[in-house]
């Protein structure tokens, strides 16, 4: 058809066309703004729709045109870049070219497919020769690589957001109670029972957390928790990995006896195309059972000399401790009353070092507490002897250079701990210990302390040719 513009109208005359139901029929055009003349000659005339000719991107407006057209039942067999007019005052896209390529036909998903190339590459249809490149392109099958993500756009054309967004409200709906930790520049805040603020230091989001979960205790309630994903909202700082928030989750649980359940509310990016979580809800679940077994604390024990490995050696035993054991607090006992002169030395001391993965160990909130102990302060070193040994003196190791002070004032720390209770264990460590565990050895190990209650220490097996046996009475 040839287009000819007149005022505000747009008239395309199909003087080639003999065959009138090539044409989409009068039905389908009204839903486009447009409508048959009464001539011989079939012409259709539609709104001039001022823009720019599309040449990519405005992914939203891309989507909502989809949408549109799916709710008329319509498709487009040949859209292409050229065939699309954005209006930058609206932010819409309008579809220019109606003719024999507007049918009723069920291949709306070759329209869809088509129309990603052209939110991906729309530059292409400016150049003759890369626009029959985009068109070869747009007749292969979704499993080229350049189809990827594909899938995440067809789900927000089938309106994903809306059916998250009606998931997430009957959740809150389903339960007894809600809250959110979060930012909340979103009005998903307003749908929950309570707001806690991310935004304040982590002694008070914990304990605004527990006041929340202690309903559970006094009400017998099911209570949703939902989480804002850390790397959802880029620019707050205070966004703590979701590790901090299962660790303190499921030290309430085993104070408060409850069951919890964890799914993700995900969302699709409209630049990338590209899935990524909004929320963790924990939902929280009462039980009538109390937990009778005793708690652990984690104690990790260092000192300078491992400046370079302290960061990686933490990481290594939280994450390979954590996924099957609950520990009360985690506490990193770091010695620095010694710069050199060490019993095995090894490597010089670099104190900057140091102390700079430390501030790196606390910021990923890997440990709860940081016990530095630099052997300053001797009436400290005498009281913790005189309690400990009954010695009087302030050394902080011993004649052959073993280190005990800092060991001893971290177990102090732990005995004052507000949750330590007269039966709870410690589980103390070096940082430079590998440690692999499938089960939670730490209940092993309590029924070993429960089964004779003259046992003081127990030392996990050390692998050795005999190591097999040792593992096995464990």
């Amino acid at each position: 058809g040839v287009c000819l513009q007149v005022d505000d109208k747009v008239f395309k005359v199909f003087d080639l066309v003999r065959d009138r139901e090539m044409l989409p029929p009068e039905e389908s055009l009204r839903f486009l703004n447009a409508s048959y003349i009464d001539s011989d000659t079939p012409i259709i005339a539609r709104k001039y729709y001022p823009g720019v000719t599309y040449r990519g991107g405005h992914n939203n407006s891309m989507i909502q045109l989809l949408r549109t057209w799916k709710s008329y039942g319509l498709c487009h067999t040949d859209l292409t870049p050229n065939s699309l007019i954005y209006d930058e005052k609206m932010q819409t896209l309008t579809v220019v070219d109606i003719g024999r390529d507007v049918n009723r036909s069920s291949d709306f998903n070759d329209m869809c497919k088509r129309a990603y190339l052209c939110v991906q590459f729309g530059s292409f249809g400016g150049n003759s020769k890369l626009s029959k490149t985009l068109r070869k392109w747009m007749r292969e099958d979704t499993s080229s690589p350049r189809f990827v993500g594909f899938d995440n756009f067809m789900k927000m054309v089938n309106g994903f957001v809306e059916l998250n967004t009606a998931r997430v409200q009957r959740l809150l709906k389903e339960t007894d109670y809600s809250a959110i930790v979060g930012s909340f520049n979103h009005d998903l805040s307003s749908r929950a029972a309570q707001i806690i603020s991310s935004n304040v230091d982590d002694i008070i989001l914990i304990n605004d957390i527990e006041y929340v979960v202690n309903k559970l205790k006094s009400n017998h309630r099911r209570i949703a928790l939902l989480i804002e994903d850390p790397h959802f909202y880029r620019k707050i700082k205070t966004g703590r990995p979701l590790r901090f928030f299962k660790r303190h989750l499921s030290r309430l649980q085993v104070q408060l006896s409850f069951k919890i359940e964890q799914e993700e509310i995900v969302a699709i990016d409209e630049e990338s195309f590209q899935e990524y979580v909004t929320y963790h809800v924990f939902l929280l679940i009462p039980l009538d059972r109390i937990p009778t077994l005793p708690g652990c604390f984690l104690m990790i024990k260092s000192c300078p000399m491992e400046h370079e490995t302290i960061l990686s050696d933490v990481r290594r035993i939280v994450h390979s401790l954590e996924p099957t054991t609950t520990f009360k607090s985690i506490l990193l006992v770091a010695d620095t009353s010694k710069q050199d002169g060490f019993l095995r030395q090894y490597t010089s001391v670099d104190m900057h070092a140091y102390t700079t993965a430390l501030d790196k160990i606390i910021e990923e909130r890997l440990v709860d507490k940081l016990v530095l102990v630099d052997g300053e302060d001797s009436a400290q070193l005498f009281q913790v002897k005189n309690r400990w040994l009954g010695k009087s003196c302030a050394s902080s190791h011993s004649f052959t250079g073993q280190q005990y002070a800092s060991t001893m004032i971290g177990f102090d720390m732990i005995r004052n701990h507000p949750c330590f209770e007269p039966n709870d264990l410690v589980l103390q460590m070096d940082s430079d210990i590998i440690i692999k565990c499938n089960c939670d050895v730490i209940r092993q190990c309590a029924s070993i302390f429960e089964r004779d209650p003259s046992v003081v220490t127990f030392a996990f097996p050390i692998p050795s040719k005999g190591g097999a046996a040792l593992h096995r009475r464990l």
